[in-house]
């Protein structure tokens, strides 16, 4: 085994060709065969809780023997891919008796010798003539490529909506499998915002047919239209998350900063408001030193709303080429803020 060491220099004015490990305050092994010409590895936290510089010139790479190595730092994108155009997808409602799930429901459906379907009817066992509205049934037989992002739609009331789904899959209307649990979908107008939640990222499903039901004591989402972006054939970047915890700035009501330890590399960020039922809009702001002055990132509306069991939180956040080491979230205090708590 060929061991070479990864480090980064913390020490100034050292001529390239006096560098040895020992200069250097940080150093990790990397273990490979020895018997290739390229190797790539993917950088580690820890790396970033010890750089001096937010580009990583200060990192180098010793062979076995103590002599630099030539390297390259590469940055990890998602594929690009073009913006994908939703595809209205046929919906036919199931409706049953009250306290029916749709795995008890009978129903008679219609499909053409391709596979979609044509038409849906429920046969209600029951003496009542009341039949409640109790999911759905979705034809995605159509779609030649996975479902990457469903969009729901339905229309407003004066009340609004917060509630939850539970999405199933089926090639044949009689095994179900579960794609997400209990996601929650809102449209909702609270602390004078519009706020609307009414996609739901699924991964990559292939499947003919999908089920939407709900529990049984939420409100029925009538009249729903739905609406799939596929995947493309493209596999997005997994991320790994980290939690960073701040702390109030004295004497400045609604700042909070963060310090990440290092100059992560991040493009998602999601706000995690310390009290429910709040609404506030937010600066975000960055530097790469405390002497630094701050500069504004981006601007968003975060929440987190509950209604019965139900609860609902802004979506993330995107940054695009975060790479900065303090952070600061700039609350506005019209309406008060996000309450007590950080």
């Amino acid at each position: 085994m060929t061991a070479l060491l990864f480090v980064l220099m913390l020490l100034h004015g050292l001529a390239a060709a006096a560098e040895r490990p020992a200069d250097f305050a940080f150093g990790m092994p990397i273990h490979v065969d020895g018997n290739g010409a390229l190797y790539e590895i993917e950088i580690p936290p820890p790396l970033y809780r010890g750089v001096a510089r937010a580009d990583l010139g200060d990192v180098r790479v010793f062979n076995g023997a103590g002599e630099v190595v030539p390297h390259a730092l590469r940055p990890k994108e998602s594929p690009r891919m073009e913006k994908a155009v939703p595809v209205p997808l046929p919906v036919f409602a199931m409706r049953g008796a009250p306290g029916a799930k749709a795995d008890d429901l009978q129903v008679r459906i219609h499909r053409r010798a391709d596979g979609a379907i044509v038409s849906l009817q429920s046969r209600v066992q029951s003496k009542s003539s009341k039949h409640h509205l109790i999911g759905y049934l979705v034809d995605a037989s159509a779609l030649k490529q996975p479902i990457q992002t469903l969009q729901f739609d339905w229309p407003a009331s004066a009340e609004g909506f917060l509630g939850q789904v539970t999405i199933e899959a089926s090639d044949d209307l009689n095994a179900w499998r579960t794609v997400i649990r209990s996601a929650a979908l809102a449209r909702v107008n609270f602390g004078g915002f519009r706020l609307m939640r009414n996609r739901l990222e699924v991964g990559a499903v292939k499947a003919k047919y999908l089920r939407v039901t709900w529990p049984s004591a939420q409100e029925p989402l009538e009249s729903l239209g739905m609406a799939a972006e596929t995947a493309g054939g493209a596999v997005p970047v997994l991320r790994q998350w980290q939690i960073v915890e701040g702390s109030a700035v004295t004497g400045k009501a609604g700042e909070f900063s963060y310090d990440l330890g290092g100059p992560f590399p991040f493009d998602r960020l999601r706000v995690e408001l310390p009290q429910v039922n709040t609404v506030a809009q937010v600066q975000i702001l960055a530097r790469g030193e405390k002497s630094d002055a701050w500069r504004l990132r981006s601007t968003a509306i975060v929440y987190r709303l509950r209604r019965g069991d139900t609860e609902v939180t802004s979506p993330e956040i995107v940054l695009a080429g975060a790479g900065a080491r303090q952070w600061l979230l700039r609350v506005e205090q019209k309406g008060g803020g996000i309450g007590a708590g950080v």
